[in-house]
């Protein structure tokens, strides 16, 4: 399939085709913001892949417009928060999110849903070599990169 490079000089929001630089492949993508120019002063956009939930910064040259057949797919990629939990300090840092790349990426996960809403607020359960139903929250506290809230306290729940 051939794709035509995205023409339109409003890009932010978008459903466009954006290619991945990691491996060079083309997925579906909104535009979070667009024009501005980039890291090397090319034009590029900010983009969340939607089928897969990451956020990256990609040039103007490597984003298309989306053929019609895939406008109307629904997103594969589902926003959530764990519940019960917030960081340490007032936001992630590089290592809580290191650990839960580490414990979460390309694993089979059981993810309970404790209450619908945008975003889903979720209780995360995972296999680790001494147990298959641990909870991510738990993984986080004990490793020192979060704190329990308080069980009223619902309004500081962190998304991951």
């Amino acid at each position: 399939m051939q794709l035509e490079p995205a023409t339109f000089d409003d890009l932010d929001g978008r459903a466009v085709a954006a290619l991945y630089a990691h491996d060079e492949h083309v997925y579906r993508a909104e535009v979070l913001r667009g024009g501005a120019a980039g890291s090397g002063g090319a034009r590029s956009a900010v983009v969340c892949f939607v089928d897969f939930g990451n956020v990256e910064e990609v040039p103007l040259a490597r984003i298309y417009t989306l053929p019609a057949e895939f406008r109307s797919l629904p997103a594969q990629a589902v926003r959530c928060v764990v519940s019960g939990v917030e960081p340490i300090g007032q936001e992630w840092t590089e290592d809580a999110l290191d650990e839960m790349t580490k414990l979460l990426h390309e694993q089979l996960v059981r993810v309970n849903i404790k209450e619908i809403g945008p975003p889903l607020l979720t209780e995360i359960l995972l296999r680790t070599p001494d147990s298959d139903n641990v909870q991510l929250h738990q993984l986080l506290v004990t490793a020192g990169h979060a704190r329990i809230l308080d069980s009223t306290d619902h309004s500081r729940t962190i998304e991951e």
